[in-house]
């Protein structure tokens, strides 16, 4: 590994000696002889392809357009650890056109969050407020999230609706008499969709956790304390 490490480097010494009279077109067609020459001065019996030779000549050229010298290159400058070239890059940034923007951008949203919760009562009442007056889109909205979380089209849903005549299947109060859509219920046991039911009905399924004996023994309750 070493001895290919050092093979490579002197391939790039070669090509920094021979930068300004070699063109891609002859490297192509000398980097045997290169190869040679430079296993033979020094020793070595690493094999290398062309395609390494052809890379590493244009990343040097593109290298020398972008104003490094060759002096640089054969002696190039030791890295400075990682915390101070980290710091370096982030004065670099900040000092940019689009470092400022970001910066902007940052102390508009902080201010944003602060307001939300210095307003936190206000920006409530006005939800509410829209909710009320709203209440058709925030009908339609409910309706189109429990599609997508249950995982129905909506047409299977319109279908339901239509085959219930837009009533809840236990109490039979039409969805016009609630301010939220008809909840779609499922068994929570095998996830499948079993009706349409108004959001009253539907909670107080689900606290009885869809048990049969559980909402008998309510009904038993019911019928003996109807006196009462």
């Amino acid at each position: 590994m070493r001895k290919e490490l050092e093979f490579r480097s002197l391939i790039d010494k070669y090509i920094l000696e021979n930068i300004t009279e070699l063109s891609r077109e002859d490297i192509h067609y000398k980097w045997k002889e290169a190869v040679e020459n430079i296993k033979q001065i020094n020793n070595l019996s690493c094999d290398i392809d062309n395609g390494y030779v052809c890379r590493r000549f244009t990343c040097i050229k593109n290298k020398i357009k972008r104003g490094k010298t060759i002096e640089e290159l054969v002696n190039p400058v030791p890295l400075l650890p990682l915390k101070e070239r980290k710091k370096n890059y982030t004065k670099k940034f900040n000092q940019s056109e689009k470092g400022k923007i970001l910066r902007e951008k940052y102390k508009t949203f902080k201010k944003d969050t602060n307001y939300y919760q210095i307003n936190k009562e206000i920006l409530s009442k006005k939800a509410k407020e829209y909710r009320k007056n709203n209440i058709i889109r925030e009908k339609e909205r409910a309706r189109i999230n429990q599609i997508k979380f249950y995982g129905i089209t909506p047409e299977d849903y319109n279908k339901m609706f239509e085959e219930q005549n837009g009533c809840c299947c236990i109490c039979n109060k039409h969805q016009s008499n609630f301010k939220k859509s008809l909840s779609i219920d499922h068994n929570h046991q095998t996830g499948k969709v079993r009706g349409l039911l108004c959001h009253h009905c539907n909670v107080g399924l689900g606290h009885f956790k869809d048990n049969i004996e559980l909402l008998n023994s309510a009904l038993d309750y019911l019928i003996k304390t109807e006196k009462y």
